[in-house]
């Protein structure tokens, strides 16, 4: 329908192609913000208007004119205009010009995530033949090409990567640090002497941008290591602090930049295709930073989706994840609990205390600290599939020597991985240690009792009416505190909790000594529930400052894990339970 009327219209009203050229950045101001955009020339905008009064003859449009655009996003701060400005100046500097020929009908695909699909095309005239070209990643799910460095022309360029015949792949992640207190110019030589120390077959580096890329590209020394890169040199980023790849010639890429939980938290898969018809993914992510509850979730959240597209797209690939996941003590990880392993632990049992922004040892983690926390934390991380690869040997890099000033906040990491093999299977006589958790209550002998004396055994082990109400008011109030999610939650809907009492009190069968049980059922994994719960219960106070809820035991190696508390003088037992489907209805 839309595509005949369009016909009919440049049938009665014949068009001539024309050059649209964006040449500079402008915007429109909102009441709370400013929509920043690449705007045509004078002459391409004349055009473009006239083909627009074409397009609205044919669908009696008679509202608002048109003003040709090309949106770069909305600035609420005038650091966001600033930034917008920089990425349209940049974008215009490269050269934004194209033939137009033909209109483009678009149709939403809502069974497809919302993405926009050809459905017609009609050029400007019968006669013409449009010259649109829709490159072949919009059109599929191929990846992109990554650019290889010609000698010959001392250039990076689009090249197809031929197969890898590696059996054994160095990995590895480093965070370059963006920080304008520290400028990259000023860092540069040093973190490329890190990326050429770390020797990784392919390495993923955070934090990049444009000016830090041009330098690293167009570096003599590294320039011998790598000859693959996921960007060119001109490449203008969307973000602040970008996702890069970097490879040697025996590992060539191609790579897929993908946008699940968060648009500001993309992740880049690299593609490594080897002889034997295998495929390996490298997925680089840049999680969330930040310690409230919220955020915790959010990375939770970010990894889930992360897991969720491999399985559905790259089920039959060796995968590896890696990068930096600002990883806080209590985080739930979802790698470590379904089919990947933990490439640094698998060589050292003590990775787990270790660091890779270490404030007491970088001076520039000391700076950067600040905004978060000054404790040494272990954020750069390489995970492995448990299946299909072993774990040869794990390093650091990019520590400098005694005297000498660090390259980044981050100390880099590399794993040497096995593919096609299996680790050693686990030692089947090591037993998973569980906690037992009961009490006692002193037997009582009925055969030795009177009817009365055993009333009377029964009535003063039977709690009253006002016990009773003092364990109901201790129910409420634990969750009417872990109702809250925390000081200053941004987000209140993202957490679904309902706890009810379970056990002796939920049936009236209780005595007096016998704690309340209760069970959580919430939408987040048990560990980002404890994490939320401890958050709670520290945070919380009543009106004079005496905490209403202690925690006294925390039994997390159990089969099921327990907190056993104290509210309001009644002991509680508190344990949970992750059901989505319950918790959101």
């Amino acid at each position: 329908m839309a595509g005949a009327r369009l016909r009919a219209a440049v049938a009665a009203n014949p068009l001539q192609p024309f050059e649209t050229h964006l040449d500079h950045v402008d915007h429109f101001s909102m009441r709370n913000y400013q929509t920043i955009y690449m705007a045509p020339s004078p002459a391409s905008r004349k055009a473009l208007l006239g083909a627009w009064n074409v397009a609205a003859s044919a669908f009696n449009y008679t509202g608002r004119s048109f003003v040709a655009h090309a949106t770069l996003g909305q600035a609420y701060t005038d650091d966001a205009l600033e930034f917008l400005n920089d990425k349209g100046s940049r974008l215009v500097a490269a050269g934004q010009r194209w033939q137009t020929d033909s209109f483009v009908i678009l149709r939403k695909d809502d069974e497809d995530e919302g993405r926009m699909k050809v459905v017609d095309i009609v050029p400007f005239s019968p006669g013409i033949t449009p010259q649109l070209s829709i490159p072949a990643r919009l059109a599929s799910e191929a990846p992109f090409n990554a650019f290889r460095f010609d000698v010959n022309s001392a250039s990076w360029e689009s090249t197809a990567p031929t197969a890898s015949d590696l059996g054994t792949l160095r990995v590895a992640t480093f965070n370059l640090m963006h920080d304008d207190a520290f400028p990259f110019s000023e860092r540069a030589r040093r973190v490329i002497d890190a990326i050429v120390e770390s020797d990784a077959d392919v390495i993923a580096l955070q934090e990049v941008t444009e000016d830090s890329l041009r330098a690293i590209l167009s570096d003599d020394v590294l320039r011998q290591h790598y000859i693959w890169s996921s960007h060119e040199s001109a490449t203008t980023f969307p973000l602040a602090r970008n996702l890069v790849f970097l490879s040697k010639s025996a590992a060539p890429i191609s790579w897929e930049h993908v946008t699940l939980e968060d648009k500001k938290k993309p992740v880049a898969l690299a593609r490594i295709q080897h002889s034997n018809g295998q495929r390996t993914i490298v997925a680089a992510v840049h999680l969330s930073a930040g310690y409230e509850p919220t955020i915790l979730i959010k990375r939770e959240k970010e990894l889930q989706a992360l897991t969720a597209y491999l399985h559905q797209r790259h089920v039959n690939d060796t995968t590896i994840i890696l990068g930096d996941f600002n990883a806080q003590p209590g985080d739930s990880v979802p790698l470590e609990s379904g089919s990947f392993i933990d490439a640094w632990e698998q060589v050292d049992a003590s990775a787990a205390t270790e660091a890779t922004f270490d404030p007491s040892q970088n001076e520039l983690a000391a700076h950067t600290a600040r905004r978060f926390s000054v404790e040494s934390r272990r954020y750069d991380r390489i995970y492995v599939q448990s299946q299909g690869v072993e774990v040869l040997g794990f390093a650091h890099f990019g520590i400098p020597a005694a005297g000498h000033a660090p390259a980044s906040d981050h100390w880099g990491v590399s794993a040497l991985l096995k593919l096609g093999s299996s680790p050693a299977p686990a030692d089947e006589n090591e037993s998973t240690p569980v906690a037992a958790v009961g009490g006692e209550l002193a037997a009582v002998q009925p055969a030795n009792l009177t009817g009365v004396q055993l009333a009377d055994a029964v009535q003063d082990q039977t709690p009253s009416p006002a016990d009773r109400l003092r364990r109901a008011a201790a129910v409420t109030r634990l969750r009417n505190i872990l109702s809250g999610n925390g000081p200053n939650t941004a987000e209140p809907s993202v957490v679904r909790l309902r706890l009810v009492p379970v056990g002796s009190f939920s049936l009236e069968v209780d005595i007096v000594s016998s704690d309340v049980d209760c069970l959580v059922i919430g939408n987040i994994s048990p560990n980002a529930f404890w994490s939320l719960a401890r958050h709670c219960i520290k945070t919380q106070s009543d009106d004079d400052g005496v905490p209403q809820v202690k925690l006294r035991r925390f039994v997390n190696e159990a089969a099921v894990p327990m907190m056993q508390l104290e509210v309001d003088g009644i002991a509680m037992d508190m344990q949970y339970s992750c059901a989505p489907h319950i918790a959101e209805t």
